[in-house]
């Protein structure tokens, strides 16, 4: 039974073999794609990882804690914080005039919920029309 599998195996590996070796395109076709996405991405992330992205924030909640989070996402090399908005409306508004990439919205009790260990709600709205701002937020 074994040797019957095997020779199935052996004569179907020599078979598919001898076609690929007919077309040369079959086998260059392959490595040209491998190549050209390997240059196409090494020149398109030429610059590295975007940074100093404009992020904008939305606290509900106006305490310690919220505003401790804010500074830390301005702190990181990713973001940048460039405005504080009132509500959403006005944030969605300068996400899709392009003045920022992205903005949370800090809820309310969000200090509360935190230090009575459940989980606080935090929502970030990102804009995807840009790939890799999108990506790396």
């Amino acid at each position: 039974m074994k040797s019957r599998i095997l020779s199935g195996t052996q004569a179907s590996i020599k078979r598919e073999w001898k076609r690929i070796l007919a077309r040369p395109m079959y086998i260059f076709a392959p490595i040209l794609v491998m190549v050209f996405c390997f240059v196409f991405f090494l020149t398109f992330l030429r610059q590295g990882m975007p940074t100093d992205l404009p992020l904008g924030i939305i606290d509900q909640d106006h305490s310690y804690v919220s505003r401790t989070f804010a500074r830390n996402l301005d702190a990181t090399p990713q973001s940048h914080v460039v405005a504080y908005y009132p509500d959403y409306i006005s944030a969605r508004k300068d996400m899709q005039s392009g003045d920022i990439y992205a903005f949370i919205l800090i809820n309310r009790n969000f200090e509360r919920d935190l230090l009575s260990g459940r989980r606080p709600q935090i929502t970030f709205y990102v804009n995807d029309a840009y790939l890799i701002p999108a990506r790396c937020c």
